[in-house]
């Protein structure tokens, strides 16, 4: 059952009688769908050969220059040979109505790839400028929903 949330305006009516709105709150499908749309925004961003947190991806040395104009890879960073990465971003999610959280993450086969990415200055799965932008967009059309502006 979502946890109900009396929200009160900042001024008083006389009398003390509120003219607030009840705000509900189920902490798991909030969390599930936030872990969602950042999985997915990361999904996105990797394919289109940019950072999740905005920006143009460090592009690719030469070695995997000339093998993608071979076809052997894909010609953005991140996407290898058949773009398996991308689709090895999941999310996880535990907890209730009242407290949940989520993960997002790739799965754990790309552990040792994704250090040696990082020591070349290349982050993939990040929680700055858009992902901070998709988070906002969820949580306004959540408030939105319930009748909030």
């Amino acid at each position: 059952m979502p946890k109900r949330i009396t929200i009160l305006r900042a001024e008083r009516s006389p009398g003390y009688e509120s003219d607030g709105m009840t705000l509900e709150l189920d902490a798991k499908r909030l969390t599930t769908e936030l872990t969602t749309e950042v999985a997915e925004h990361h999904r996105r961003a990797i394919r289109a050969g940019q950072e999740p947190s905005g920006g143009a991806q460090k592009g690719l040395g030469p070695d995997e220059r000339k093998r993608a104009s071979r076809g052997k890879r894909n010609s953005q960073r991140g996407m290898g040979q058949q773009g398996r990465f991308p689709a090895s971003i999941g999310t996880r999610v535990s907890g209730g109505d009242l407290r949940a959280t989520g993960e997002v993450a790739a799965d754990a086969f790309y552990d040792d790839w994704q250090g040696r990415e990082a020591r070349r200055g290349v982050e993939y799965l990040e929680v700055d400028g858009d992902v901070e932008k998709v988070l906002d967009a969820v949580l306004e059309a959540e408030l939105k929903r319930q009748g909030f502006k």
